[in-house]
């Protein structure tokens, strides 16, 4: 039988009750609940004149039974029933008592009433006495944080982690609860209405890292997590199907797409899709042959990387192994899922799968928030700056902390991680690992917190220093909110131990639960900020930090109900590694596995062979001797692998001798710029290192984003890491950019399968709203954007808007030599799309698309860029007048608030035209741009916008207009400004809700843009 993911064999447990003095006969039988959680039975018949005392037998029993396999209820019986045949007769057992899991024994406080079912759904149990200790029941670190969770909620308390281990019964913690003050728990804030597709929402932090890992290496599908299931019986492929597409529906997470604007991402929720399951028939093949196939099979598809800008993020696959045999193997991103989520989706999988095959209703409860809202709380949290006091603990703890553990490598580190890895597996039978797991107890300490201090303990002895770092998991999932939810959410801890041979096993047990407790306080910070604070020196050599992990699993096994089927977890052999090495542990019913997991182009198998006997004999030595210090024990076992000298060598590929080539000064000074501007900071030494002033993983993305945009040479994210100095970037840039210089046309998106469309940059000179309307045309649209020629600095400008538009033409023959084009601008990016649109048709080319945004047919001041002719001027409040609803009601307030103003502007340009009489001006805006600063760039192309003259265009544009909120809804019809005076095939005409210099700092009005536009662009 199983229960609470372990295999159960009652004999093993009839058999230990029947040595203790008083049991002659012992029957163990497996309960469940009408709440479905399951509980150990115990039916014993007495010895002549002896009583059965269960708190005696308990006792007993953990001597030599893990806490698993000691029964939650003892039930005395004078003889066991047995048929006519000898069996026993189950049937004639006596019913069995607690029914429920919340009628509890013992309890006496309100408080004790309130807190026992949280402690049942948590340890899965059936009852609970209020002396019951929550570790001896099976409690772990995990069950803990859910606990606090739940306690929190419900009470309106904040419980720390180091609160469970001091106040471990359901008496002592009620008590304490009792003594805390009440507050008020803040819920995460749920999405109200529906979901905006077209919307962009921020990452997580826990994604945020692993989006940027993405990003700076080749991770080679490192990052998937793959599920492999052995099923028996009769699988019903569509209904697992329809299920999975609930599921899909149900969780947006599952149907969630990444990108990234200038740098910084987000994620998108993509409507519903009907998943896919291809299914592989290997049934008929010879085992052997079977077994290699299948291996190939999962290795395969397991690691194959999913394209996390189109998606899907998950995908199932299903090979048939037999008449009634199948492995299931599903893949997800870690963007998405995590090791819990495995939990969450394997309860409703099965509850759907099982209604779909019976043909019976099946209903969820609602879901109370989506992953998208625990990211934006998240962000908005340390926005906040509520984790002042958790990051000051993490810069006391990891100061001064070596970059890299020295791990006794057998091969020079590579200068970039490759992530290519294998597994060591180990097994230590019940025969071994019984004796050492029960025979050392320490008090308010867990099965994990004892192997993870062996395992610092045998770090300490395979690299000989006392200063051990390793990385720990951490659910992540502190909200009751949270439990129910498919997501990303564990977060990475960091142990900084002292592991002095000195001291006893048992001593550095009760150190080492004090660090994790304190880290488990403080794990509301995640580790991307940590290392942002910490500012460890960076390599792409190796993760920051932590180089070596360390996880407890749990079996999930019997979370999986899918109808009638039988169902196993199957173990996966990786073949990529996230760290150095990182060891994996879970208990079995027959005994501990282990999992080493290591880098190949680091370890070989032989070294990590030896390295996981050392680590196994030193296990039982510790477990056995508690009391003895460590210093001989580490001494009496077989030598440590010597440290290579190759250890703290990097092999670096071989680069350009950048020693005496002189800096260009454009260079520095487009770098200099950039790297002010993200590290803000008024002004950059050569010298100074990126990371050093506050750079991390996400800045070095932003930065090299920003350099593309400025340069159009794509700079690989690792170059950042391996130059993190200005001096250095720069002089990589001028080698391996050898052509670099100033690119007017700029590829903000790159298919392709499409035409482009070509936008035009305004007044500024550059392209920045390109890139904020980027996210919102379709996926495959291929979009560029042309800047000024002079933005550069060096560069001198252009003179007239008829050259600007004949060069910037020549710049898009050469990206599409064959028509239709499509273009557009803002502002002034407009005026010259004109310009580029009429020289394109007297070329004989055909224009597709001719998009104005907010642009119209008036020639500004040279001087003073506010300032418009007077008949211009009159043109455009004509138009204005014409696009006005008549109704009294609506216009009188117009009229009140624009009479006085031109009165005022006309009477001052009359007053102007008289000779003595000029005084300085006050100017009045039609549409003014945000103010420019006073560069040659922008004086010019104010001279060439003041002499421009309008001339006919043979083809039809599209006009989309800005008005402000306030007056929107007073505006009836739609009038061109006086462009149908210069396209020829008409004026089409949009209202966006907004004002000129704010436009594209609004995502709803530029997902209006992206609308607007999309029809028009050639499929």
């Amino acid at each position: 039988m199983k229960l609470r993911g372990f295999r159960i064999e009652p004999a093993e447990i009839e058999q230990a009750l029947c040595q203790h003095s008083t049991i002659a006969q012992a029957l163990v039988v497996a309960d469940e609940l009408s709440s479905g959680i399951k509980r150990l039975v115990a039916y014993l018949v007495a010895k002549s004149g002896d009583v059965i005392k269960p708190d005696d037998l308990r006792a007993f029993l953990k001597t030599s039974l893990p806490d698993y396999l000691i029964p939650n209820v003892f039930i005395p019986l004078v003889a066991i029933p047995l048929t006519a045949n000898g069996k026993v007769d189950k049937a004639n057992l006596p019913s069995i008592p607690f029914d429920t899991p919340h009628h509890q024994v013992d309890l006496q406080t309100p408080t004790e009433r309130a807190m026992a079912p949280l402690w049942t759904s948590v340890l899965r149990i059936g009852k609970l006495n209020r002396s019951d200790h929550f570790f001896d029941m099976g409690g772990s670190s995990l069950m803990a944080i859910q606990l606090i969770s739940l306690i929190s909620q419900q009470f309106g308390v904040r419980l720390r982690m180091t609160d469970v281990f001091n106040y471990p019964t359901l008496h002592k913690l009620g008590g304490y609860i009792d003594a805390l003050p009440r507050e008020l728990v803040q819920s995460i804030p749920g999405s109200s209405g529906k979901i905006d597709l077209t919307a962009h929402f921020p990452l997580s932090f826990a994604q945020n890292r692993l989006w940027i890992l993405e990003q700076l290496y080749s991770v080679q599908g490192a990052y998937n997590v793959p599920i492999v299931l052995r099923i028996s019986g009769s699988l019903n492929l569509p209904s697992l199907q329809q299920s999975l597409n609930q599921l899909i529906d149900r969780h947006q997470i599952l149907r969630t797409t990444f990108g990234h604007t200038n740098g910084v991402a987000f994620q998108k929720i993509e409507p519903a899709f009907l998943i896919d399951i291809p299914v592989s028939d290997f049934a008929n093949l010879m085992d052997f042959v079977q077994q290699e196939t299948v291996d190939g099979w999962l290795r395969e598809l397991a690691y194959q990387p999913f394209d996390l800008i189109k998606g899907p993020l998950v995908r199932v696959n299903v090979a048939k192994v037999g008449e009634m045999s199948w492995l299931l193997l599903l893949t997800v991103h870690h963007l998405i899922f995590d090791g819990l989520s495995t939990r969450v989706l394997a309860r409703e999988l099965s509850l759907l799968y099982t209604a779909q095959v019976q043909g019976l209703p099946v209903s969820l409860s609602p879901l109370p928030i989506q992953y998208v809202d625990y990211a934006r709380w998240q962000t908005e949290q340390y926005g906040l700056g509520t984790l002042t006091r958790q990051l000051e603990y993490w810069r006391n703890q990891l100061a001064g902390v070596a970059p890299i553990l020295t791990l006794p490598i057998d091969k020079s580190r590579p200068a970039s991680e490759s992530f290519r890895g294998a597994d060591y597996c180990f097994f230590l039978p019940n025969s071994r690992w019984h004796p050492l797991r029960h025979g050392f107890q320490e008090p308010d300490t867990t099965l994990f917190l004892r192997v993870l201090t062996a395992y610092m303990v045998w770090l300490r002895q395979i690299t000989g220093l006392q200063d051990i770092v390793i990385g720990i998991p951490v659910a992540g999932r502190s909200n009751p909110e949270l439990d129910g939810l498919i997501g990303f959410f564990v977060n990475t801890l960091v142990l900084r131990a002292d592991v002095s041979a000195d001291l006893t096993f048992r001593q550095l047990v009760r150190k080492v639960r004090q660090l994790a407790l304190d880290a488990y306080e403080h794990q509301a910070v995640p580790f991307e900020q940590i290392v942002a604070e910490v500012s460890p020196s960076r390599s792409q050599a190796y993760s920051p930090l932590v180089q070596v992990f360390f996880d407890f699993q749990e079996d999930t096994t019997n979370c999986w109900a899918l109808n009638d089927l039988q169902i196993e977890s199957v173990p996966f052999q990786q073949h990529r590694a996230k760290f150095d090495l990182s060891l994996s542990c879970q208990e079995a019913n027959d005994g501990l596995m282990g999992t080493f997991t290591y880098r190949t182009d680091l370890f070989t198998e032989q070294a990590i062979t030896k390295l996981a006997d050392q680590f196994i004999q030193l296990l039982e030595q510790l477990l056995t001797q508690p009391d003895q210090a460590v210093e001989p024990l580490i001494g009496g076992l077989s030598a440590p692998l010597s440290i290579s000298p190759d250890q703290s060598r990097i092999t670096r590929p071989e680069e350009p001798d950048l020693a005496g080539q002189l800096l260009h000064p454009s260079v520095v000074k487009l770098l200099e710029k950039i790297w002010c501007e993200l590290l803000e900071r008024p002004t950059m030494g050569l010298d100074d290192d990126f990371f050093a002033l506050g750079g991390h993983s996400l800045l070095a993305l932003q930065l090299t984003v920003a350099i593309q945009r400025q340069t159009t040479h794509s700079l690989p994210i690792s170059s950042v890491f391996a130059h993190p100095t200005l001096r250095q970037l720069a002089l990589y840039l001028q080698t391996s950019q050898s052509d670099l210089a100033w690119q007017c046309l700029v590829g903000v998106k790159s298919p392709e399968a499409k035409n482009p469309l070509f936008l035009v940059h305004p007044i500024s000179g550059d392209i920045h709203y390109v890139y904020q309307l980027a996210p919102y045309l379709s996926e495959g649209q291929p979009l560029y954007g042309l800047r000024a020629v002079g933005l550069d600095g060096t560069t001198q400008p252009l003179k007239s808007i008829e050259a600007m538009a004949a060069h910037y033409i020549q710049l898009i023959l050469q990206k599409q030599p064959k028509g239709p084009y499509s273009l557009g601008g803002f502002s002034l990016g407009g005026i010259i799309a004109f310009e580029m649109a009429r020289q394109l048709t007297q070329m004989g080319r055909e224009v597709q698309l001719l998009a104005l945004i907010d642009a119209y047919p008036i020639n500004p001041d040279a001087d003073n860029h506010t300032k418009y002719p007077l008949h211009q001027l009159l043109g455009y409040y004509y138009q204005y007048w014409r696009s006005l609803s008549k109704h009294p009601v609506v216009l009188l307030p117009i009229l009140r608030q624009k009479i006085p103003w031109i009165s005022h502007y006309l009477f001052r340009r009359l007053w102007q035209t008289v000779p003595g009489l000029r005084r300085s001006e006050v100017s009045y805006s039609v549409e003014q741009d945000a103010s420019e600063p006073d560069s040659l760039l922008v004086r010019s192309l104010r001279e060439a916008y003041s002499r421009y003259e309008f001339k006919p265009y043979k083809g039809k544009l599209v006009f989309l207009r800005a008005i402000k909120a306030n007056t929107f809804a007073l505006v009836s019809k739609k009038v061109d400004f006086g462009w149908g005076r210069h396209a020829r095939q008409g004026v089409e005409v949009y209202h966006l809700v907004g004002e000129h210099n704010t436009l594209f700092s609004d995502p709803e009005t530029i997902a209006e843009i992206g609308r607007i536009l999309q029809p028009y662009l050639i499929p």
